[in-house]
């Protein structure tokens, strides 16, 4: 996937747009969890699977995650120490953000 592709589609949460979502610990160096806000905690049901991409700076995508359960966390121990982007989608909603990884 290329961030050029995505970018129309996405609504991009670090610059003031719709926040659906919230990452932490965020800088992370071992998980990363994720907490769906009321407007999108409402349309999911609680089985329903979110897709998370997490891209690196060079537009690569290093990790994709399907995320099926309450708990909405995944390690991220694999990663290398730097700044991502992590994707977020659920059927027709997507969103970014950025994620720091550090040790």
């Amino acid at each position: 996937i290329k961030i050029s592709f995505v970018r129309s589609l996405v609504k991009n949460t670090n610059d003031g747009g719709a926040m659906a979502f919230a990452v932490f610990p965020n800088p992370s160096s071992k998980d990363i969890s994720i907490e769906l806000q009321d407007s999108l905690a409402n349309e999911i049901e609680p089985d329903e699977p979110i897709q998370i991409k997490v891209i690196d700076r060079n537009s690569k995508e290093v990790m994709d995650v399907v995320l099926e359960t309450d708990t909405r966390k995944f390690p991220v121990t694999k990663l290398s120490p730097d700044i991502y982007f992590l994707i977020v989608s659920y059927k027709n909603l997507v969103f970014k953000k950025s994620i720091i990884i550090n040790r």
